[in-house]
C-alpha cells in the first residue's frame, strides 16, 4: 500500500510538475480584473503540490513588461511568466489567439527543463498545454499527462466567444 503522506527530502517520487494557467496567476492582486478564485485555486495547488514533496511551476501569460521571468511564489514553487501576446492584461476572451505562442514557449522551455507531469488550469491552457507537450514529448522518453479543468465548446457566433459545458472529469485526460 503506498502511503498519501509527504515525500522526504530527495525522495524519487518527487515530481516536477507544470502547471499551466494562461490568466490565472496566483501574482495576481485579488480584487483586480480577472483575479479572484481562479488565481487562488492555482496558488493552492502548486502549494499543495509543493507542501506533499513536488515542485510546482505555474506557467502564466506576461501580462505587464516589467514582469521577470521567474518568480519564487513559496518554498517549491515559482510562477514562470509566458510571452505569448502583448504584454498587458486582456480580457480572457482575447487570448485563444495567443495559445499557439504560449504552448511554442512552454514546448522550448520544456526541450531543456522537462516536467515529469504537466497540469492545465482551464480551457486555453489545455490548448497550450497540449501543443507544448506534443512538441516535446519524446525528449528522454518522458511522457506527460495532460489533465485538465474546465474544458469549453465555441459557442455560436451570436453568443460568447465561449460556453461552458458540463462534461465528465476524468482524472486524466490522456496520457500523452
Amino acid at each position: 500500500m503506498t502511503s498519501l503522506g509527504p515525500l522526504g527530502v530527495g525522495d524519487p517520487a518527487a515530481l516536477s510538475i507544470a502547471l499551466a494557467s494562461e490568466h490565472a496567476s496566483p501574482l495576481a492582486a485579488l480584487g483586480g480584473v480577472d483575479a479572484g478564485g481562479r488565481n487562488v485555486h492555482a496558488a493552492r495547488r502548486a502549494g499543495a503540490l509543493a507542501g506533499r514533496g513536488h515542485s510546482a511551476t505555474v506557467c502564466a501569460r506576461r501580462d505587464a513588461r516589467d514582469l521577470p521571468d521567474r518568480v519564487p511564489l513559496r518554498a517549491g514553487v515559482e510562477v514562470h511568466h509566458v510571452p505569448a501576446g502583448p504584454p498587458e492584461r486582456l480580457p480572457e476572451d482575447e487570448l485563444l489567439p495567443h495559445m499557439l505562442a504560449f504552448g511554442r514557449h512552454l514546448a522550448g522551455e520544456w526541450q531543456t527543463r522537462p516536467p515529469g507531469l504537466a497540469h492545465s488550469h482551464f480551457r486555453m491552457s489545455g490548448l497550450a498545454s497540449l501543443h507544448a507537450t506534443r512538441r516535446a514529448r519524446g525528449e528522454g522518453g518522458r511522457r506527460r499527462v495532460l489533465s485538465r479543468y474546465g474544458w469549453p465548446r465555441v459557442a455560436a457566433a451570436t453568443e460568447s466567444v465561449y460556453a461552458e459545458v458540463p462534461a465528465p472529469r476524468p482524472a486524466a485526460t490522456g496520457v500523452i
